[in-house]
């Protein structure tokens, strides 16, 4: 039965390391936030034309806000790396996952289990960015971690990492540390069941 397990590290970035690490946190955040200001100027004029029908100022609301589209979004990615060139130094992965994680919370929004995804700020005291693995950007050797745009990554080895790495998030705590959690797909056996209590 394949499942999903997490290992976490502490990372021991260079300065440099650190430097894109922090780029990454910038990146992620701009896409993010430009993705809801886009989806919420949407919803807002949605909301203006319903006041003015209330209003009697007209009949009926023709304007169709659409659900936000992750697609659309993920597209939208190449047009802003057009005009910002600083979005072309970090991993483009964590791109498109900051965008997946604006589809997650809104998601839970439409299906009222959560409130309206609200804008991201530098000043928040974690910050973390997720890069997919793909074509085996993301492996592990020894006490290194190799993770895309970073390269090889020196990390605290406190246990084995086991199964096929599908994505890596990288996190700065409040104190300055920063960690890396692996999310891996492993096979579990099922124990056998018992009658007994």
């Amino acid at each position: 039965m394949k499942q999903l397990k997490t290992y976490k590290f502490k990372l021991c970035p260079t300065k440099e390391q650190q430097e894109l690490i922090e780029k990454t946190f910038g990146c992620c955040r701009f896409v993010y936030n430009y993705s809801l200001a886009k989806q919420r100027a949407k919803d807002d004029m949605w909301y203006t034309v319903q006041q003015m029908v209330n209003s009697g100022q007209l009949p009926q609301n023709n304007w169709k806000s659409d659900f936000f589209d992750k697609y659309q979004s993920i597209k939208d990615i190449r047009e802003l790396k057009q005009n910002h060139e600083f979005l072309k130094e970090v991993d483009s992965t964590s791109l498109q996952e900051s965008v997946e994680r604006l589809h997650k919370a809104y998601d839970r929004n439409y299906k009222k289990l959560g409130g309206k995804p609200k804008f991201k700020s530098k000043h928040n005291l974690v910050q973390s960015y997720t890069s997919k693995c793909i074509n085996n950007n993301i492996s592990v050797e020894g006490n290194r971690i190799k993770l895309p745009k970073l390269k090889w990554v020196k990390f605290k080895v406190s246990r084995q990492v086991e199964g096929k790495i599908k994505t890596a998030t990288i996190t700065k705590h409040k104190n300055g540390k920063y960690y890396v959690c692996l999310s891996c797909e492993v096979d579990i056996q099922p124990l056998s069941p018992v009658n007994k209590t």
